[in-house]
């Protein structure tokens, strides 16, 4: 989902037990989708988390880096699609055009997917191929770093994909956040027109700051009001838009050294007693002796983005990811 989330926080440790200034957040009447890579650990997430759970999002296959195709399953794909649905929860299939050689998104992979309407075609049965063996119950598509130019071949591969797709298949998306209506169509993104295409809409309301960044919330309380506000202007109902949270936190140390990705269980430990919850942002933050600056986002994150989302309508929250993150209950 992230630029830089998924391939640092991709073998990351379970989360520990909540400690006492942790909290056990509120979600009902919101609709929860909690992702996660397939691994050995997954199934056990997945039990760990389930009664807050309507959707597990599995990450996923990725677009070849010539946009022509998509990688197979992952072998733990069909093992987790298996333990949601024992557990009565929902699993979506990821597709992403994040590009491992790179260790981010590739914006040459998906203009060049979007590009031509043969190429589009071909990935799109690929994916429906994809969800049928895997036993999902739909797809979520990830592609990010798109621009005005690719808007116009984005629209008609949703399109394409919903026409792949079993009428009893769900299709989403995860789009990036803007500040005003307008900047999803420079993003990528002709809302009106691909909406009648999408059961959901993930808004991933995070990394608005990160190791590419100067130090600062993961997601601000007022940032992410803002970029809300803008996605419903834009004309995504709110019964179809799902706010997107951070379940990991970013470290920037004092020497200079590059950032880093961490889960909320590494962000405790290495703040321990100059955590400080910032209300006015809605997260966690502690600047260490060394000079080392730490913000991310926990179970009170949670609960206060819970009740945001209750306050506007809103069908549900997305989190990035389960591993990293603390339980939901």
């Amino acid at each position: 989902m992230a630029l830089i989330v998924a391939a640092m926080l991709a073998g990351c440790a379970p989360s520990a037990p909540q400690p006492a200034d942790a909290v056990v957040a509120d979600l009902g009447g919101l609709a929860v989708e909690g992702y996660l890579f397939p691994d050995d650990d997954a199934t056990r997430l997945i039990a760990r988390d389930a009664s807050a759970l309507a959707i597990v999002g599995v990450d996923g296959v990725a677009l070849a880096a010539d946009g022509s195709a998509v990688s197979p399953l992952p072998g733990g794909a069909r093992p987790a699609v298996e333990a949601a649905h024992a557990e009565g929860v929902d699993a979506e299939l990821l597709v992403a055009n994040f590009d491992e050689q790179l260790g981010g998104f590739s914006a040459d992979a998906a203009r060049a997917l979007l590009a031509a309407r043969e190429t589009r075609l071909a990935v799109a049965a690929a994916l429906a191929e994809r969800v049928a063996e895997g036993g999902f119950d739909g797809l979520q598509l990830d592609l990010e770093l798109l621009d005005a130019g690719m808007r116009d071949g984005f629209t008609a591969f949703v399109d394409e994909v919903r026409a792949a797709l079993p009428a009893s298949a769900t299709l989403s998306i995860a789009i990036e956040a803007a500040e005003n209506p307008g900047g999803f169509r420079r993003l990528g993104y002709d809302l009106s027109a691909i909406l009648p295409d999408l059961d959901r809409v993930v808004l991933m309301a995070y990394d608005q700051h990160g190791p590419w960044s100067e130090p600062g919330p993961v997601g601000a309380s007022p940032w992410v009001e803002t970029v809300t506000a803008a996605a419903l202007a834009a004309g995504i109902p709110a019964d179809r838009l799902d706010l997107g949270v951070a379940g990991y936190g970013y470290r920037w140390p004092g020497d200079g050294t590059d950032p880093s990705t961490v889960t909320v269980a590494e962000a405790r430990e290495l703040a321990a007693d100059e955590a400080a919850f910032d209300a006015a942002q809605g997260e966690w933050t502690a600047t260490l002796d060394d000079g080392t600056v730490l913000w991310w986002s926990d179970s009170r994150t949670l609960a206060v983005r819970a009740e945001f989302a209750r306050s506007l309508g809103l069908h549900g929250l997305a989190l990035w990811q389960l591993a990293s993150a603390d339980p939901l209950g």
